[in-house]
C-alpha cells in the first residue's frame, strides 16, 4: 500500500445509488462529463493496466492528429504479452464530437455487448474515425472461468447476444448465432447453480428474441 493517495481536485464520483450495470456506468458518466465540457473522454473497465503515460500519450497523439470526430485506441495485451486488439473499453480516447454526433452508450443494455454496440457498430457507422496507438500498450487482465459466471450473467449475455445479432448487425449466416447460443447453454448447464443459470438463458432468449431490454434481471448491489 502506498504512503498516501493523491486525489485531484477534478475528480467527481458520481453515486449511481442503483446498480444500472457498465451500460448504465458509461451513459451517466460520459454524460456528466460532457454537461462539464470535457472535450475528451477516456473509457475503460476496471481490469485494465495502464501505464502513467498513457493518457499524456493519447491525448498528444489525439490532438496532433487533427481528426474530427475519433476514437484513439492504446495496443491492448493480454498478461501473456499477446496482442488482442478488440474494441471495448481498454482506455480508449473518445473525442467530444464523436459523442456529440453518435449519441451516448444504450443504458437500457445493462451487461454486454454495450461496448461492441457503441465502440464497434454506432459510432463508426456515424462517421467517427478509427485510430490506433500502436506504442502505448495496456493490458487486459481479464480471464472468469465458465463455470463461475453467475446466472445475471447468463441472462444479459444471452438476451443482448441475441437482441444485437437478429435486431443490429443481422447475420449472413444464422449459424454463427446458433453457435453461440449453442456454447452459452452448455456453459449454462455446468456447476453447482446451473438450474438457475438454465433459466436466465431461457429468459434471456425469449426477452432478446422480443427486443425486451432493460433491467429485467436482478444485478447484484453496488461496491461500497
Amino acid at each position: 500500500m502506498p504512503d498516501s493517495v493523491v486525489v485531484p481536485d477534478s475528480v467527481v464520483l458520481i453515486d449511481s445509488e442503483t446498480n444500472t450495470g457498465p451500460a448504465g456506468g458509461y451513459h451517466l458518466g460520459i454524460e456528466r462529463a460532457l454537461d462539464m465540457g470535457a472535450t475528451w473522454l477516456w473509457l475503460m473497465d476496471d481490469d485494465i493496466d495502464v501505464p502513467h503515460r498513457c493518457l499524456e500519450d493519447l491525448l498528444t497523439l489525439g490532438v496532433a492528429g487533427g481528426v474530427e470526430p475519433q476514437m484513439l485506441w492504446p495496443t491492448q495485451v493480454n498478461p501473456a504479452g499477446e496482442t488482442e486488439n478488440y474494441p471495448g473499453w481498454y482506455a480508449v480516447l473518445v473525442s467530444r464530437s464523436a459523442v456529440l454526433l453518435g449519441g451516448l452508450p444504450r443504458a437500457d443494455l445493462v451487461w454486454w455487448i454495450e461496448d461492441t454496440e457503441y465502440l464497434q457498430w454506432r459510432l463508426p457507422r456515424s462517421g467517427v474515425v478509427e485510430r490506433r496507438a500502436p506504442h502505448v500498450r495496456v493490458v487486459h487482465g481479464d480471464a472468469r472461468p465458465d463455470a463461475r459466471r453467475p446466472a445475471w450473467k447468463t441472462y444479459y449475455e444471452t438476451r443482448n447476444t441475441v437482441w444485437y445479432r437478429t435486431r443490429v448487425r443481422r447475420p449472413g449466416r444464422p449459424d454463427k448465432l446458433l453457435r453461440t447460443l449453442a456454447v452459452l447453454l452448455i456453459q449454462s448447464a455446468r456447476g453447482a447453480d446451473r438450474c438457475r443459470r438454465l433459466v436466465a438463458f431461457s429468459k434471456g432468449l425469449i426477452d432478446g428474441i422480443a427486443g425486451r431490454l432493460g433491467p429485467r434481471w436482478p444485478l447484484p448491489l453496488p461496491k461500497r
